[in-house]
């Protein structure tokens, strides 16, 4: 799978990993299955993606789905994910962009960068940048 992920606990810090070709359905799946089997996956989380090594495809019923799932949280009371977006490529922002769009109002805390430390930082995690970025580093490592 071109996508990994790890949950550091202390910091309330999701971590995914994309390289090569992934599409979002492999992300939708894998989102999925992270709330069905890691017990420290909950609402609320920091989240950086980090798309910097990857060529994504997402079509727009992928936009779709990525809405329904931020509705059924609202109705559900969940507390929103803050997801910080690493990208290389400004069609990142164009598809951030467009689901505001297509949300139709609806609050989102998400938001894309080309560099670690402003994602971290928008993140609220720039007193723990270190531990994130070995944490970073060392999935990249694990991975291999």
């Amino acid at each position: 799978m071109p996508i990994h992920y790890d949950i550091h606990p202390e910091l309330d810090f999701l971590l995914y990993l994309f390289e090569g070709e992934c599409s979002a359905r492999e992300y939708f799946d894998l989102y999925h299955l992270i709330y069905l089997k890691d017990y420290r996956r909950h609402h609320g989380m920091k989240i950086l993606i980090d798309l910097s090594n990857a060529q994504f495809y997402f079509d727009v019923e992928n936009l779709h789905e990525a809405t329904a799932i931020m509705i059924n949280n609202k109705e559900n009371g969940h507390p929103r994910d803050c997801v910080a977006l690493l990208a290389k490529s400004s069609s990142v922002k164009l598809i951030k962009d467009t689901l505001e769009l297509m949300a139709d109002n609806l609050p989102m805390d998400l938001d894309v960068f080309y560099n670690f430390h402003d994602a971290a930082r928008w993140l609220g995690l720039a007193e723990q940048e270190k531990a994130v970025m070995l944490f970073w580093q060392s999935l990249t490592q694990r991975k291999k």
